[in-house]
């Protein structure tokens, strides 16, 4: 009989611990937010960042503003999971700003904005690439914190102006705000995201 309740509150125990590594999604497998620019969006920076996450088993959704088809800045055509406005913070772990060159009329947008404060707030991953690093300034999350962007003095200028402490590297950690340079760092900016997200489990 004893054996039976040793092995009964076996079970028990590993249910309880499966049970406290379900994320607040309700979802064990970690997911991110890819907010991408409603035309122009950068090829490569998306689908590196897509598949990346994808192979190292993280569930990843595209959203845009208005959630229609988005045409690459390279010649590719993309198609938004949903809108932005349908968007429910507590059910991602990341959001990621894509760039591109549609991203420059996202950079003060007040919805994105404060979607980005929001999952800060709520102590989740804040990542960008490219001049959309620049939303996470406007956001106002990046005082006295390590950052890159993209290497044009408006934007450098930008970054510091928010408070940022600009590095000139290709991707830069601080803690859970990550930031790529551009285009040339989408393999090591989606590695970085990668290792994060699944450290975290």
């Amino acid at each position: 009989m004893r054996k039976y309740i040793f092995i009964f509150t076996g079970i028990l125990l590993a249910f309880a611990v499966s049970c406290g590594s379900i994320s607040e999604s309700g979802n064990s497998q970690k997911k991110a937010l890819l907010i991408i620019p409603s035309a122009n969006v950068q090829d490569v920076e998306l689908t590196t960042v897509q598949n990346v996450l994808t192979e190292s088993g993280v569930i990843v959704t595209v959203a845009s503003l208005e959630g229609k088809t988005v045409n690459g800045s390279e010649g590719g055509f993309f198609e938004p999971d949903l809108k932005l406005a349908d968007v429910k913070v507590k059910n991602y772990d990341m959001v990621t700003c894509i760039g591109g060159g549609g991203v420059f009329i996202l950079l003060k947008n007040k919805e994105i904005i404060s979607l980005v404060q929001e999952f800060h707030k709520k102590g989740k991953y804040v990542t960008a690439i490219c001049a959309s690093c620049v939303i996470l300034a406007n956001a106002g999350i990046l005082e006295g914190v390590k950052a890159t962007c993209y290497p044009e003095p408006t934007f450098v200028n930008m970054m510091k102006d928010s408070g940022a402490e600009y590095i000139r590297e290709k991707v830069v950690v601080s803690g859970k705000i990550i930031t790529g340079n551009g285009p040339g760092a989408s393999q090591p900016f989606a590695e970085a995201l990668a290792a994060s997200l699944t450290d975290s489990r």
